[in-house]
């Protein structure tokens, strides 16, 4: 009887087979050096949008949008500024840790706009799209997670519903019927 390999890590996926821990913290380790990272504010715009549970979809889609546009688009003008008096930007700023991640990623706040400047650097911008992507991840991972517990217990508590309901003692069969 052959079963899918058991996989170390969430990143690894079951049909990669020759991934083995020492291999894995090699690769993982390259991987780090190469990814940048994020400053304090970045990190604390982070906390607290990841707290966020009513509009959390929403919010991290319009953000990874406007950050992804810089980041794709370094030289385009028109993805370095956001007008505060947009209906959107306005919600989307008002939203906790949005406006720290942004302004942690290079933005500036003007009087009616957060602004990139011409000269900054992209590498805090790819950081925060690296991390807004991860944390989107792991909350849909968490989801699943959890509708997946839900159902389990849903399906429990069905079936102690249903041998509450059955009679107690051996079934008799009634020996009145004729067949």
């Amino acid at each position: 009887r052959r079963t899918a390999p058991r996989t170390h890590h969430r990143r690894c996926t079951p049909t990669h087979r020759r991934c083995t821990p020492t291999l894995h913290r090699r690769r993982t380790a390259a991987t780090m050096t190469d990814a940048p990272t994020c400053n304090a504010k970045q990190l604390a715009g982070l906390a607290l949008l990841k707290e966020n549970k009513i509009d959390f979809e929403d919010v991290h889609t319009t953000l990874g949008k406007i950050v992804g546009n810089v980041v794709n688009a370094p030289e385009e003008p028109k993805y370095k500024r956001l007008k505060t008096t947009n209906a959107k930007i306005k919600a989307l700023c008002s939203t906790p840790g949005a406006r720290q991640l942004l302004v942690g990623s290079g933005f500036v706040e003007e009087e009616e706009a957060l602004a990139l400047p011409a000269d900054a650097d992209i590498a805090p911008m790819q950081a925060a799209l690296q991390a807004l992507t991860a944390q989107q991840a792991a909350r849909k991972e968490e989801d699943e997670a959890a509708k997946a517990e839900a159902v389990k217990e849903q399906r429990a508590k069905a079936m102690a519903a249903r041998k509450a309901a059955e009679p107690a003692g051996p079934q008799v069969k009634a020996s009145h019927i004729l067949l």
